[in-house]
């Protein structure tokens, strides 16, 4: 839990553009009786289509395409 917070704080402190932006980190107890401390990032949400629908269409990215 301390290494997220961390990872978090660490996160929300980028600002490129090529790079989602972390806006909030939270915890949460999980309600499963388990008493378990649930850590979650809030990011900007990116439009656009998932990297794994592209692999799974391309297969394979030539390096331009990887680079943009």
């Amino acid at each position: 839990l301390a290494r997220f917070r961390a990872e978090a704080q660490h996160a929300g402190s980028l600002s490129h553009p090529n790079t989602a932006a972390v806006i909030d980190y939270g915890e949460a107890t999980a309600q499963d009786g388990t008493g378990e401390t649930l850590a979650y990032l809030v990011m900007e949400l990116v439009d656009g289509e998932p990297l794994s629908a592209v692999l799974a269409r391309e297969h394979r990215l030539d390096t331009a395409t990887t680079l943009s």
